[in-house]
């Protein structure tokens, strides 16, 4: 039922863009809601690779598709002008966005980190700065009196940007061999 109910929707879309005039402006907003979407499922299956490869964390997991088509709904939705929930801002859709952003590379790292070496380690390390970056972006976004020092950015860029450089490193020179 759902997949038929997904394909008359794309029917009746597709007849709508195809029906309508040359410069139309939903042509433009379904090409983007088109990439989002990508964007938003790569997402969300990182989650689900997390929800499969660690049942332990599938909660995480599951959370992540959540936040992914939260974000996807609200970027979508927002596009199309039918947005009032706290104002006519982009503030929501982008905090969503970048928690979503955040527990997608999270996912990901514990999905490929499963064991108690080098590799686990330096994933949790990764994941660490990218949690923190995002919860700093998210509260000077919701917060106005909330301001970070592009300092503190920095050295927590430099420092997940170490953390998955090593990664396939030890990867590579059999690092990850460790507790299996």
């Amino acid at each position: 039922m759902a997949i038929g109910l997904l394909c008359g929707i794309a029917i009746v879309g597709i007849g709508a863009v195809v029906s309508g005039p040359e410069e139309d402006t939903a042509v433009g907003r379904v090409v983007f809601a088109a990439a989002a979407l990508t964007v938003f499922s790569l997402i969300g299956m990182a989650g689900v690779l997390l929800a499969v490869r660690r049942p332990s964390l599938n909660w995480f997991g599951y959370l992540t598709v959540v936040l992914a088509l939260v974000a996807f709904g609200l970027v979508t939705w927002k596009l199309w002008d039918g947005f009032f929930f706290f104002g006519n801002d982009w503030e929501l859709p982008i905090a969503v966005t970048v928690a979503a952003l955040a527990c997608g590379q999270v996912s990901l790292l514990l999905a490929w980190a499963r064991d108690n070496g080098p590799v686990a380690w330096v994933a949790l390390g990764a994941g660490s700065m990218i949690v923190a970056i995002a919860a700093l972006t998210v509260l000077t976004i919701a917060f106005d009196d909330v301001d970070v020092d592009g300092r503190v950015y920095g050295v927590l860029a430099i420092l997940y940007l170490l953390g998955i450089g090593l990664l396939p490193l030890l990867t590579l020179s059999g690092g990850d061999q460790e507790g299996q």
